[in-house]
Protein backbone atom coordinates (compact mmCIF):
# COMPACT_ATOMS: atom_id res chain seq x y z
CA UNK A 1 0.00 0.00 0.00
CA UNK A 2 1.16 3.55 -0.50
CA UNK A 3 0.73 6.92 1.17
CA UNK A 4 1.68 10.31 -0.21
CA UNK A 5 1.79 13.83 1.13
CA UNK A 6 3.14 17.20 0.11
CA UNK A 7 3.93 20.64 1.44
CA UNK A 8 2.51 23.37 -0.80
CA UNK A 9 4.38 26.17 0.98
CA UNK A 10 7.27 25.40 -1.39
CA UNK A 11 7.29 25.92 -5.16
CA UNK A 12 7.37 23.32 -6.51
CA UNK A 13 5.66 21.51 -3.65
CA UNK A 14 7.85 19.20 -1.60
CA UNK A 15 6.38 15.77 -2.01
CA UNK A 16 6.92 12.44 -0.30
CA UNK A 17 5.63 8.97 -1.02
CA UNK A 18 6.08 5.93 1.16
CA UNK A 19 4.97 2.36 1.40
CA UNK A 20 2.78 1.47 4.36
CA UNK A 21 1.55 -1.93 5.54
CA UNK A 22 -2.06 -0.71 5.79
CA UNK A 23 -3.89 2.49 4.97
CA UNK A 24 -5.80 2.56 8.23
CA UNK A 25 -6.01 5.09 11.07
CA UNK A 26 -3.46 3.29 13.25
CA UNK A 27 -0.88 3.40 10.46
CA UNK A 28 -1.54 6.81 8.91
CA UNK A 29 -2.22 9.06 11.91
CA UNK A 30 1.25 8.53 13.45
CA UNK A 31 2.84 9.38 10.07
CA UNK A 32 0.70 12.52 9.79
CA UNK A 33 1.56 13.47 13.37
CA UNK A 34 5.28 13.03 12.65
CA UNK A 35 5.34 15.11 9.47
CA UNK A 36 2.73 17.84 9.92
CA UNK A 37 3.57 20.84 12.07
CA UNK A 38 0.95 22.05 14.52
CA UNK A 39 -0.98 24.95 13.00
CA UNK A 40 -0.84 23.45 9.51
CA UNK A 41 -3.88 22.73 7.40
CA UNK A 42 -4.36 19.16 6.15
CA UNK A 43 -6.37 18.58 2.98
CA UNK A 44 -7.57 15.10 2.18
CA UNK A 45 -10.29 13.10 0.57
CA UNK A 46 -12.82 11.29 2.74
CA UNK A 47 -10.77 8.13 3.29
CA UNK A 48 -12.00 6.74 6.61
CA UNK A 49 -8.50 6.70 8.17
CA UNK A 50 -8.42 10.52 8.01
CA UNK A 51 -11.63 11.03 10.04
CA UNK A 52 -9.78 11.63 13.32
CA UNK A 53 -7.07 14.02 12.09
CA UNK A 54 -8.74 17.01 13.71
CA UNK A 55 -9.85 15.27 16.93
CA UNK A 56 -6.83 13.10 17.72
CA UNK A 57 -4.00 15.16 16.19
CA UNK A 58 -5.45 18.61 16.83
CA UNK A 59 -4.79 19.70 13.25
CA UNK A 60 -7.06 21.72 11.01
CA UNK A 61 -8.51 19.35 8.44
CA UNK A 62 -10.54 20.06 5.32
CA UNK A 63 -11.86 17.43 2.97
CA UNK A 64 -13.16 17.07 -0.54
CA UNK A 65 -15.93 14.60 -1.26
CA UNK A 66 -14.79 12.93 -4.47
CA UNK A 67 -18.20 11.40 -5.07
CA UNK A 68 -19.48 14.97 -5.57
CA UNK A 69 -16.51 17.05 -6.75
CA UNK A 70 -12.85 16.95 -7.67
CA UNK A 71 -12.49 20.38 -6.04
CA UNK A 72 -14.83 21.46 -3.24
CA UNK A 73 -16.70 24.42 -4.79
CA UNK A 74 -17.06 26.22 -1.45
CA UNK A 75 -13.61 25.76 0.09
CA UNK A 76 -11.40 25.02 -2.92
CA UNK A 77 -10.03 21.95 -1.13
CA UNK A 78 -8.63 19.33 -3.50
CA UNK A 79 -6.16 16.47 -3.61
CA UNK A 80 -5.25 16.88 -7.27
CA UNK A 81 -1.58 17.70 -6.66
CA UNK A 82 -0.75 14.50 -4.78
CA UNK A 83 -2.95 12.42 -7.07
CA UNK A 84 -1.13 13.84 -10.09
CA UNK A 85 2.20 13.04 -8.43
CA UNK A 86 1.17 9.41 -7.86
CA UNK A 87 -0.08 9.18 -11.45
CA UNK A 88 3.33 10.29 -12.77
CA UNK A 89 5.12 7.76 -10.56
CA UNK A 90 2.80 4.96 -11.69
CA UNK A 91 3.21 5.96 -15.34
CA UNK A 92 7.00 5.78 -14.96
CA UNK A 93 6.64 2.32 -13.39
CA UNK A 94 4.63 1.20 -16.42
CA UNK A 95 7.31 2.58 -18.75
CA UNK A 96 9.87 0.53 -16.82
CA UNK A 97 7.62 -2.53 -17.15
CA UNK A 98 7.29 -2.62 -13.36
CA UNK A 99 9.75 -2.94 -10.52
CA UNK A 100 10.24 -5.72 -7.98
CA UNK A 101 8.43 -5.22 -4.68
CA UNK A 102 11.83 -5.30 -2.92
CA UNK A 103 12.98 -2.31 -4.99
CA UNK A 104 9.74 -0.29 -4.89
CA UNK A 105 10.66 1.78 -1.85
CA UNK A 106 14.04 2.68 -3.40
CA UNK A 107 12.31 3.55 -6.66
CA UNK A 108 9.96 5.93 -4.84
CA UNK A 109 12.92 7.53 -3.04
CA UNK A 110 14.69 8.04 -6.37
CA UNK A 111 11.53 9.46 -7.94
CA UNK A 112 11.18 11.97 -5.08
CA UNK A 113 14.86 12.94 -5.32
CA UNK A 114 14.69 13.41 -9.07
CA UNK A 115 11.55 15.56 -8.84
CA UNK A 116 13.08 17.73 -6.14
CA UNK A 117 16.73 17.97 -7.21
CA UNK A 118 17.16 16.70 -10.76
CA UNK A 119 14.82 18.52 -13.09
CA UNK A 120 17.60 18.56 -15.69
CA UNK A 121 20.68 16.41 -16.19
CA UNK A 122 22.90 19.31 -15.11
CA UNK A 123 20.81 19.83 -11.95
CA UNK A 124 21.07 16.13 -11.15
CA UNK A 125 24.85 16.11 -11.49
CA UNK A 126 25.43 19.32 -9.50
CA UNK A 127 22.99 18.40 -6.73
CA UNK A 128 24.34 14.90 -6.25
CA UNK A 129 27.88 16.32 -5.97
CA UNK A 130 26.68 18.88 -3.40
CA UNK A 131 24.79 16.25 -1.42
CA UNK A 132 27.74 13.83 -1.41
CA UNK A 133 30.02 16.65 -0.26
CA UNK A 134 27.62 17.48 2.58
CA UNK A 135 27.75 13.85 3.76
CA UNK A 136 31.53 13.99 4.09
CA UNK A 137 32.00 17.39 5.77
CA UNK A 138 34.37 17.15 8.66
Amino acid sequence: MNFGYLDTLFKPAITNMELVPKRNKDTLLPIIQRIVKQGSMVYSDQWRAYNKIQDELNLEHSVVNHSLNVVDPETGVHTQTIESYWAKAKYKLKEMKGVSSDALSSYLDERIWRDRWARTGEDAFMNIIVQIAEQYKV
